[in-house]
């Protein structure tokens, strides 16, 4: 399981961000060299749904949380089995 860092979330939407540790995605293919390629970082979207938690499920901005995560249909990471590591300290409203 990837771990990570909450970057945002809506509580009244349901979705949001995380911003994946020590994965590395290159913002083009391989195959295209005229110019250097720049790293990005993985982003994942998350939903709800996805929490793995009691209660109302929620995340904070900077909370750490473990994941799975794969690529949609649209080409998008998608977090999935989303487990928080660390309690929201303090508590995010």
């Amino acid at each position: 399981m990837a771990e990570g860092t909450v970057l945002w979330f809506d509580s009244e939407s349901g979705a949001g961000v995380i911003r994946a540790d020590g994965v590395i995605v290159p913002k083009r293919p391989w195959w295209r060299k005229r110019r250097p390629v720049e790293p990005e970082h993985l982003d994942v979207v998350v939903h709800y749904a996805q929490i793995q938690m009691r209660g109302f499920k929620d995340l904070c901005p900077g909370q750490r949380v473990a994941f799975r995560w794969f690529r949609g249909p649209d080409g998008v990471a998608v977090a999935e089995k989303v487990t928080p590591l660390s309690g929201p300290y303090p508590p995010c409203f």
